[in-house]
């Protein structure tokens, strides 16, 4: 009877440890399971503006480098090189060089190539030039400010022989094979040289335009030139233009010390230029929709590297 008793306390004893033992086995497979599905926020890496994800099938997808999103501990294989990545509501997968913790470590690209020769400036925001870098120059990337949300870079930081500094990001190519010639057609049999140098060795770097849906850009234009003293009689311009082949007036903004309206950039950066103004903004509004309303594109002209106000200033 004693030995049945017994027998019957030690079934028991068994059968509270196996219930504590798998207790803790499924206390540790939750826990394992909820280490796995956690997730953590990321931001995409690449050496380029475009990151690199896969969706199951391993096929490729391209978001903007810079992006934030979200990863948890699980893999698509056993050698764990594609992580379970989430982007908005869809499931893609992720190698590891591609997520990064710091938004700034997103950039990869290691080497910049100089488009056109351009400025080096001094810090990553200022206007403060240092220097000039030359077409074709090879540098080596150590930094960068900041990046857009197309995933491009705005500006570089790199070294040259004048000291360490800034340039911007649309004058970077990441490979050398893409510096080419960028002489317009037009320049090549030009040789003027009345002490400004010769047409022909000036290069335009091609710039994509931005395009507006509610402002196509005018691409057969035939203008007429109106300065600030031309506004006053902008009725006569317009019955000009509707009489002949015209459908656009290039409209002057400024001209060195000629300022046709008063602006509110101007009033924070030359005030005297502000000062100057022929007219105020809401005249120069009236300008410009007396014009559109006449079936006339109107364009903007503005002088560069001619300032005198701002220079006073």
């Amino acid at each position: 009877m004693k030995s049945n008793k017994a027998k019957i306390k030690l079934i028991i004893f068994l059968l509270l440890l196996l219930l504590a033992a798998s207790g803790v086995a499924a206390k540790l497979y939750l826990d394992h399971q909820k280490m796995l599905n956690a997730k953590t926020v990321y931001f995409l890496a690449a050496d380029n503006p475009s990151a690199i994800v896969y969706d199951e099938e391993l096929n490729e997808h391209s978001f903007p480098r810079g992006m934030a999103v979200k990863a948890n501990n699980r893999y698509l294989d056993d050698e764990k090189i594609y992580r379970m990545t989430f982007i908005g509501e869809e499931v893609y997968y992720t190698k590891a060089e591609t997520l990064k913790e710091d938004q700034s470590l997103t950039v990869l690209e290691d080497t910049i190539y100089i488009r056109n020769t351009t400025v080096l400036y001094e810090d990553e925001e200022s206007s403060k030039i240092k220097g000039m870098v030359p077409k074709g120059g090879e540098f080596a990337v150590n930094g960068h400010n900041f990046i857009d949300a197309n995933g491009i870079v705005d500006r570089y930081k790199i070294t040259t022989d004048e000291g360490e500094g800034y340039v911007l990001g649309k004058y970077a190519l990441l490979n050398k094979e893409e510096v080419v010639d960028t002489i317009p057609e037009v320049h090549l049999d030009r040789n003027y040289d009345y002490g400004g140098g010769i047409a022909s060795t000036i290069e335009f770097p091609v710039i994509e335009k931005v395009e507006f849906s509610d402002n196509p850009i005018l691409r057969d234009a035939r203008t007429i030139y109106l300065n600030a003293d031309s506004l006053s009689s902008l009725d006569a311009y317009i019955d000009l233009a509707l009489a002949s082949n015209v459908n656009a007036f290039v409209i002057d903004i400024r001209d060195s010390h000629i300022i046709t309206y008063a602006s509110d950039v101007m009033y924070q950066y030359s005030p005297s230029s502000y000062e100057h103004g022929w007219y105020d903004m809401d005249e120069m509004k009236a300008f410009v929709k007396k014009v559109n309303d006449a079936g006339i594109y109107t364009i903007g002209r503005i002088t560069t590297f001619k300032d005198t106000y701002y220079a006073q200033d």
